[in-house]
């Protein structure tokens, strides 16, 4: 809020604060939307008698309830009491205030939003990845808690800098190994931020992240392919090529024999990678194959 809303005030502030009150189960009776009257009135007494508060007043002669008092005296709503927020949920990220201690401003620092990943990507890396790449989330500080989001942007490159105000989600440092902290995603006033050198990316999650994300270090995988169904997989070190240029597995079998199986090389992700036998059934689910072999 801007101003203090008293009685006798017209705006769309006063509707907003109309608006509100209803939603919470205080009507505004018969004042016209916008116009802080006898309904508002009554409504911001319930409201502040609800929370166990005083309530606000003027210091005019409708403070007692006087029926014939004059319009612009009786309760009101400090500037500095209530927040407008664009959406919720809403995040309190920062309390400035301590028990005994003088209230100073900002005493709330707060976010508005569903909550977002930001990270950085180091040079190399930014080729790589483009918005509408799948991602997966991992919250190690809560118990291993899992996620999945969608690249959405991938910014220019960024020195490192400390800056505030509107910037991409994050709170606190972005790790370049992938691990950085997820933050509201838009409104309110943020935190100075500390960028690591880079090119900064954002992720959405698919779905609302727990409240208990806000601030935390998330692991981001980026998934670059993905198989449409379960495949076969061996560690991408089994694989040797001979001089024919084909790729193959060796498989031990029984009295540790060993055979070769050609294979067609597909999609890789963490160490391993998928393999497709050119002869079906020659490689089978459990198969033990060797790993280091060197090419023949």
């Amino acid at each position: 809020m801007y101003r203090d809303l008293k009685p006798g005030a017209v705006g769309g502030d006063v509707a907003q604060l109309q608006n509100a009150l209803s939603a919470l189960g205080y009507s505004s009776g018969p004042d016209t939307p916008g116009q802080f009257g006898t309904g508002t009135k009554a409504a911001v007494t319930a409201f502040y008698n609800r929370l166990g508060y005083p309530v606000p007043t003027t210091g005019g002669s409708d403070d007692a309830g006087g029926k014939t008092a004059a319009i612009a005296g009786g309760p009101m709503v400090p500037a500095a009491e209530i927040v407008f927020a664009p959406t919720f949920p809403l995040h309190v990220e920062a309390f400035n205030g301590a028990l005994g201690s003088t209230v100073a401003a900002p005493l709330l620092t707060v976010n508005s939003g569903s909550l977002m990943i930001s990270s950085v990507l180091q040079p190399g890396q930014n080729a790589m990845v483009k918005p509408g790449m799948k991602v997966q989330l991992l919250a190690e500080g809560l118990d291993g808690q899992t996620a999945t989001g969608t690249v959405t942007t991938v910014g220019t490159y960024n020195a490192g800098t400390q800056q505030s105000g509107a910037v991409p989600p994050a709170q606190g440092s972005a790790p370049s190994n992938g691990t950085v902290p997820a933050s509201s995603g838009d409104g309110g006033r943020q935190p100075q931020v500390r960028l690591t050198p880079g090119y900064p990316m954002t992720v959405t999650p698919d779905g609302p992240l727990p409240d208990g994300w806000s601030g935390q270090d998330v692991r981001v995988t980026i998934v670059n392919a993905a198989t449409s169904a379960a495949v076969l997989a061996v560690p991408v070190s089994a694989i040797s090529t001979g001089a024919d240029g084909q790729s193959s597995v060796t498989v031990v079998g029984v009295g540790q024999s060993r055979r070769r199986v050609p294979v067609t090389a597909g999609a890789s992700a963490d160490g391993n990678v998928e393999v497709t036998p050119t002869q079906p059934d020659a490689l089978r689910e459990g198969d033990t194959v060797v790993i280091g072999q060197a090419g023949s």
